[in-house]
């Protein structure tokens, strides 16, 4: 029995080793490529696009099994998305392990490689994307998977098996050398991000269970700069891959700017950063996507110690910090600051429904930015300084250029203090241009008394504080207010910015009592100036384009308002002189004594003031009937 035994065991195993030596023999001298137009065709069918390849290579051995090599592999585009192809790559190998599919009843891949992977991902406007149509439409296969789960569920745990799917597992997936592109055809322009030099390992794959994946890959830049940690499992009940524990670290600081610009058009304004230092980190908690897109998201990020420049500020802007969390439809920016020299900047906001309406808001405050050390001035003709102060809120919806700016709300409002202008005395040039007083800046400088005289001779202007309310709607930009409030002058005004750079203000520049008294005092005709309060004001224009600007006071409406002023000092003396007389024949009248009972109740001051009102009321009338515009 024993000698039976021992020759049935030898049987077996020379067996073996023949089937072996005969599966070895037949892998070496068998030509695979024979069998490429049947696995082309099959490929087509199973992924519902045009696939081919150029060489199929497979080999054998004890140790790493049977072992497949493609090469040149082009999966094709459907019409739909375009003309490039979905996928081409190099090189595929694999390597299946016979010894778990013979005993073990499992498919397991000891490796698979690919190298010079491209991968082309591509959304529609309408939402489609192309990697959710890879395949046949499985509609009625689904439903069958779903109901048979259904009924086997309660007699077994293990969902691989409740679909009927066999034990499936890869010790090694690596990627090597790949791009991904992705566009995106609801922006527009359309959006086109590059992922380069891309490489990606994942270990112990299987249906049932998580496995660990690591990435990095180069995003706008020459070398890897964006390194991502995850763990990913294959949800078989609901057909999608979930990802958890998402770390992910991205080195902004070697972004090139203007390939980021040629990428998303819409951050053409880019191109005037330059980023030194902006490590930012993201983790996402939950991340899972199925045919129909995205299903979950859950995460947050935070930048830290960010620096960079902007053109036109001479230090740079840091620390640059930032704190969001995102889901499937909103990315709330929950905190948000710019240090720029001593002052800084706090912004607050959210983007919903990111992937398709884009609607946008956004609130910042800044305080104790000082212009002198942040501007580069070296440019300006006036040179200034000046904290500033305020208030920004902006509204919009999109982020296609073209259109973002007629869709953008925004109220801003901005206070200045202790403002200095060099090499400008406003007050100096805006007298100056009253040219129905010649020389009038020389003769008060001869005949004020000392101590204003330097009112003309400083060649700065100094601002007490200056107010500016900006307001954006339907592509145009209004000032609402702009208030100048110095020693020597006041200047409120309203206006609007154009959209090549040009503006245009108008409003009242008004001299305290004291100056203005003073001036009418060395010169006459000032006095055509006086308003009520006895001070000189007079309408100037404020316009310009860029760094240029031109002071002129409006000399028709100054001309328009001397007569009005005028012609109402007349009729105050006439109607003086009326009233003056009908007094006196009044009171020459007899009176009733109940007359002069009720009389004597009302007060001297009643009765005067009763008589300016109306004079006052009588004078306005007739000034708003000759003088009424058409």
């Amino acid at each position: 029995m024993v000698k039976i035994l021992k020759s049935l065991v030898m049987f077996f195993l020379i067996s073996i080793v023949i089937l072996a030596i005969a599966m070895v023999i037949f892998l070496k001298t068998f030509d695979f490529n024979r069998l490429k137009p049947p696995i082309i065709t099959a490929g087509q069918i199973l992924i519902d696009r045009p696939f081919n390849f150029s060489r199929i290579d497979a080999g054998f051995s004890f140790k790493n099994g049977i072992e497949v090599r493609l090469s040149d592999i082009v999966i094709g585009e459907k019409a739909d998305f375009g003309k490039d192809n979905f996928l081409t790559a190099r090189e595929v190998s694999l390597g299946l392990s016979l010894k778990d599919l013979i005993f073990k009843r499992q498919i397991r891949f000891a490796r698979i490689e690919c190298k010079n992977l491209q991968l082309n991902i591509v959304r529609l406007k309408d939402g489609r994307i192309n990697i959710q149509t890879l395949g046949v439409d499985k509609n009625g296969i689904d439903k069958s998977i779903i109901s048979q789960k259904t009924e086997v569920k309660s007699r077994q745990k293990d969902s691989t098996f409740a679909l009927g799917l066999p034990a499936f597992f890869i010790n090694s997936l690596k990627i090597k050398g790949a791009r991904f592109i992705y566009v995106d055809y609801s922006f527009e322009p359309k959006l086109r991000l590059v992922f380069d030099k891309t490489s990606f390992v994942a270990k112990n794959i299987s249906l049932s269970d998580f496995f660990s994946i690591a990435m990095q890959t180069s995003f706008a830049s020459n070398s890897n700069n964006i390194f991502v940690q995850a763990k990913g499992k294959f949800n078989i009940e609901r057909l999608s891959f979930l990802l958890k524990d998402i770390k992910v670290k991205v080195d902004l600081s070697t972004l090139s700017l203007e390939e980021l610009s040629s990428f998303i058009p819409s951050l053409q304004a880019v191109s005037l950063l330059e980023i030194n230092s902006a490590p930012l980190t993201l983790d996402i908690n939950d991340l899972e996507i199925a045919k129909d897109g995205l299903v979950v998201l859950k995460g947050s990020g935070t930048l830290t110690k960010g620096r960079f420049k902007i053109k036109g500020l001479i230090i740079p802007v840091e620390p640059f910090e930032a704190d969001f969390n995102i889901n499937e439809s909103i990315i709330n920016l929950e905190r948000a600051s710019l240090g720029i020299g001593r002052g800084r900047v706090t912004l607050s906001g959210n983007v919903s429904d990111y992937l398709f309406t884009q609607a946008y808001s956004l609130k910042a405050n800044l305080k104790d930015i000082e212009l002198g050390e942040c501007l580069d001035q070296s440019l300006f003709p006036i040179k200034i300084k000046g904290r500033v102060f305020g208030d920004i809120e902006i509204k919009g919806s999109g982020f296609d250029p073209s259109h973002i700016f007629s869709k953008l709300i925004s109220k801003c409002l901005l206070e200045i203090e202790n403002v200095q202008l060099s090499d400008i005395n406003i007050l100096k040039i805006v007298l100056g241009k009253l040219s129905f007083v010649p020389n009038l800046i020389e003769i008060l400088q001869s005949e004020l008394p000392e101590g204003l005289k330097e009112i003309f001779t400083n060649k700065d202007t100094t601002i007490r504080d200056v107010k500016i309310s900006i307001e954006v709607a339907a592509g145009k930009i209004l000032i609402p207010l702009i208030n100048l409030d110095a020693d020597s002058f006041n200047f409120q005004a309203k206006g609007n910015i154009n959209s090549d750079g040009s503006y245009m203000f108008s409003g009242s520049f008004l001299l305290p009592e004291g100056l203005s008294n003073q001036i009418v005092n060395a010169v006459g005709e000032m006095g055509f100036l006086l308003n009520q309060t006895k001070q000189i004001c007079f309408p100037l224009m404020v316009s310009g384009k860029g760094l240029t600007i031109s002071l002129y006071p409006d000399i028709k409406q100054i001309g328009f308002n001397a007569i009005q002023q005028k012609g109402k000092e007349v009729l105050e003396r006439t109607l003086d002189k009326f009233l003056n007389r009908e007094d006196k024949q009044s009171s020459n009248q007899p009176v009733n004594q109940n007359t002069v009972d009720n009389t004597s109740q009302i007060s001297q001051d009643e009765q005067s003031v009763k008589k300016i009102e109306k004079k006052q009321r009588l004078i306005e009338s007739i000034v708003e009937t000759i003088f009424k515009s058409e």
